[in-house]
């Protein structure tokens, strides 16, 4: 399939459908994985904004791209279920088969897209990529599957018409195109100087061992508010679920984070190490056990004298 797409004067690039529904997983740990589900959440149910019934080529291309490194455009949705969704849209055109006369046949493509369940925001209801969709394609966010009209579908694209090819939405889905970008994407290694603490030091990539076992990838970011988003990756599952919590209000250097499992919640109460800022070690509490944890920052290595002598090799 051969497709022109792009957002400032057309480009050739071939889009290959990988999947319908679960894909596999692109990269993980990009700016449009970072996102918590605690931001997405409020950008869709703020009253003052409530939503968009459709967006055509042209409002689309006048979008900015927001996702660092990804010439594309970021828009978020609320389905009838209540179930919230970010997708990367991008439009464009198919050409006919050799030999075939006619005009190119405008399509959309969802480069990506992810399906959240508000009320357990670690739990992914949908999650692909490179899906395209052709004039009166609906489509079903809540289980990221393309479906005939009248079988749930919370999106449709229609390719003539007044207004010309657009995205609308069924039934009572809601659109929210971003204009800005999303200031709570972690921040990497945004490490103030000294042994004194600030919020920027908690954010980062960390691995995360849980009683002395690898228990996987740990993203952190702290809004304006001192409240904690992120995202946390199981080595065991290899499945992605969201980090809530906040810094704590007394001790500037103390952290209180919860990962949210689709059946329970795991408890975090730690503190960052002063010198280096390198890891945060405390105490996890899940279903009324405690264990001991450390979160070693990306990049650091752990010698006998702490992450700051291991780097520095003595």
């Amino acid at each position: 399939m051969r497709l022109r797409t792009g957002k400032s004067g057309w480009m050739e690039m071939a889009v290959l459908v990988i999947a319908i529904g679960l894909a596999s997983q692109p990269a993980w740990g990009d700016d449009f994985e970072r996102y918590p589900a605690s931001l997405l959440v409020q950008l869709t149910s703020n009253r003052d904004k409530p939503g968009v019934q459709a967006l055509g080529f042209r409002e689309l291309a006048g979008l900015p791209e927001v996702i660092r490194d990804i010439r594309a455009t970021l828009v978020l949705a609320r389905t009838a279920e209540g179930n919230v969704a970010k997708l990367i849209l991008a439009p464009g055109f198919r050409k006919r088969a050799a030999g075939q006369a006619g005009p190119e046949a405008p399509v959309l493509v969802l480069e990506r897209f992810e399906t959240i369940d508000p009320a357990n925001r670690g739990s992914i209801r949908a999650r692909g990529q490179g899906v395209v969709l052709f004039d009166g394609f609906d489509f079903d966010l809540d289980s990221g599957q393309v479906v005939p009209a009248g079988f749930g579908g919370d999106l449709r694209f229609t390719g003539a018409g007044t207004g010309g090819p657009r995205l609308v939405v069924v039934g009572e889905t809601k659109l929210f195109p971003i204009e800005k970008p999303l200031a709570a994407a972690v921040v990497k290694n945004a490490l103030t100087p000294g042994r004194v603490i600030a919020p920027a030091d908690f954010t980062g990539r960390f691995t995360l061992y849980t009683d002395g076992r690898k228990a996987g990838v740990l993203e952190l970011s702290i809004d304006a508010e001192r409240n904690i988003g992120g995202r946390f990756q199981s080595a065991q599952d290899g499945n992605a679920y969201a980090v809530e919590g906040a810094l704590d209000a007394v001790n500037p250097r103390k952290i209180h984070f919860t990962i949210v499992f689709p059946q329970a919640r795991q408890d975090y109460e730690g503190m960052i190490w002063s010198e280096g800022k390198g890891a945060i070690s405390g105490v996890a509490t899940l279903i009324n056990h405690d264990f001991a944890f450390l979160a070693l920052r990306e990049g650091e290595t752990l010698g006998a004298a702490g992450p700051e002598a291991a780097r520095a090799g003595r």
